[in-house]
């Protein structure tokens, strides 16, 4: 995947690394569809060059030349426009460059970031479906993608190669699995949704008044999670400096709502849960205080903010034969699944 560029004596240098999986596009891609992605790497970066003479530099080393005129662009094949080997992703790195990808690359990238979970097939699907959504949303609403997405942290394959075990036998499990989710998505009143999931909750999702397609449901599984309830001890000092006020075991923490929304009161002063959470690192949205003379306990249960999908309670389904459509369903119940050009009961 291309990272920059420089212009040089009429010639057009695109840089690749080695750190990036897609430094190995010179050689698995045919010349057609290389060119097609040098072309739309100069448009989407804007870059001031109308040659045609563009050479692939991969660590200092030139590997490849590519001349545009000797492209015959009518040999590149038709394909399905959602294909996800057709469907482009385009990534917005740290440096600013925009890259390309094929939804197909995107969800390999977004699946080896789940691997240390172990789940079963049928969740991965769900994985996937709920990214081939995001996917399809993104790119119709914003044309890409940023490196540091809240949704999905992105990484290389190149990353994943170092920290999965048998990492080739993992990549052929995904690309079935993507195979088999190929242009599913999900949908609430003709728009597709964001892919909201957690790790676990406390038996029971919730609903979001921002995202009408967010139901609570039961998930009853959740309380066998490992580490379902944690803690963490802070001395009244501490808590003066994260939150800038006088601290004991008398100051007053209270729930308020004000506007519909929930605060946290901390002797009149009103904190976003949000905010509480990020002070305080917490590990899921579900919390308990407990004041002690020189120290306040806060109790965590459950592990992410407990919207859509857990991760946990769909592995425990799954393990018991539930397929990944019926998975989505039950933690989506107001959301439609289709594919395209076919609808999905």
């Amino acid at each position: 995947m291309f990272y920059n560029y420089e212009i040089k004596n009429g010639s057009l240098f695109l840089f690749l690394t080695m750190k990036y999986e897609y430094s190995n596009e010179f050689s698995i891609h045919n010349d057609v569809d290389l060119a097609r992605r040098t072309k739309n790497f100069i448009k989407n970066n804007h870059i001031p060059y109308r040659g045609n003479h563009i050479y692939l530099v991969v660590d200092g080393v030139v590997v490849k030349s590519l001349n545009l005129n000797n492209i015959n662009y009518n040999t590149i094949p038709l394909s399905t426009t959602y294909d996800c080997d057709s469907f482009m992703i385009n990534i917005k790195l740290k440096n600013g460059a925009i890259c390309e990808m094929t939804l197909r690359e995107y969800l390999q990238i977004v699946l080896c970031s789940f691997y240390k979970y172990d789940l079963e097939d049928e969740v991965l699907k769900s994985i996937g479906v709920l990214y081939n959504t995001y996917a399809y949303k993104i790119m119709k609403e914003n044309n890409y993608i940023d490196e540091n997405d809240y949704f999905v942290r992105f990484n290389y394959l190149s990353f994943y190669k170092e920290e999965i075990p048998y990492y080739d036998n993992y990549l052929l499990k995904i690309n079935s699995i993507i195979s088999n989710i190929n242009c599913i998505y999900l949908s609430y009143q003709n728009n597709y949704i964001l892919p909201f999931l957690h790790f676990s909750n406390y038996g029971k999702t919730l609903t979001n008044n921002h995202y009408k397609y967010l139901a609570s449901v039961d998930s009853i599984w959740d309380l066998l999670s490992p580490n379902l309830i944690t803690y963490k001890d802070y001395t009244y000092n501490q808590l003066e400096k994260i939150f800038n006020i006088s601290f004991n075991k008398d100051t007053l923490f209270k729930i308020t709502t004000k506007d519909n929304r929930e605060f946290i009161s901390i002797d009149n002063h009103l904190f976003t849960l949000e905010e509480v959470e990020n002070k305080l690192s917490f590990c899921s949205s579900k919390y308990y205080f407990l004041f002690y003379n020189d120290f306040l306990r806060v109790i965590n249960i459950g592990n992410g903010h407990f919207y859509g999908l857990s991760l946990f309670g769909s592995n425990e389904m799954a393990k018991n034969g539930v397929k990944y459509y019926n998975i989505l369903k039950y933690y989506f119940p107001r959301v439609k699944l289709f594919q395209y050009n076919k609808k999905l009961s």
